[in-house]
């Protein structure tokens, strides 16, 4: 080969080679400089990593582990509850409060009785929702406890309401005729009981 065809040959790639790369150039400030290819370094030293690790373990922990005011807010609930439930049966069984909102959709002036009884249905059932919530929750975390009796005790009386308003509500959706029909008959569940 010919060595002057060799040198030339290297030039050109030794200058496109620096022309493809980014070297700092002190002539041009336009040019920009080169940065490293990636992210950036988390942790410089392994006793940074090593802090942020422990610090990882502990919120992992701190979330996986019940907390004790778990219990007093689940307790504080279930009384919360437990009263709202008896002030609004107002120390009755259930089959009372079902009787006067049969009574009340039955009225003269009621144009639509499942608007009535819907209206009187909706806070028992939000209700039998948060307590069925923190019933679960009870258990999945404590097990078969007084605490998780007590919330499945209040549960099944705020179900006991849910289905005697539900059963009137059934019959409203036939009619009024149909609700009155069934009240003189003495076939709504709450009259059974």
């Amino acid at each position: 080969m010919d060595p002057d065809l060799i040198t030339a040959t290297t030039e050109i790639a030794s200058i496109t080679v620096s022309d493809a790369v980014d070297t700092p150039n002190t002539t041009s400030p336009a040019l920009p400089s080169c940065q490293p290819r990636g992210r950036p370094r988390k942790y410089h030293t392994a006793d940074e990593k090593a802090g942020a690790h422990a610090l990882a373990q502990q919120g992992y922990y701190e979330r996986s582990v019940a907390k004790t005011t778990m219990l007093d807010d689940w307790k504080a609930s279930i009384e919360k509850n437990q009263a709202w439930l008896t002030r609004h049966l107002n120390n009755q069984p259930p089959a009372m409060l079902a009787a006067a909102v049969c009574l009340r959709a039955c009225e003269a002036h009621v144009t639509d009785p499942s608007m009535v009884i819907s209206e009187a249905l909706e806070p028992f059932n939000r209700m039998q929702t948060r307590i069925n919530i923190i019933s679960t929750s009870i258990y999945w975390r404590m097990g078969c406890t007084n605490l998780w009796k007590v919330a499945e005790k209040l549960c099944s009386q705020v179900q006991e309401v849910v289905n005697l308003l539900q059963d009137l509500l059934c019959s409203a959706l036939s009619g009024i005729s149909e609700l009155r029909m069934a009240f003189n008959e003495g076939t709504l569940a709450y009259q059974q009981t």
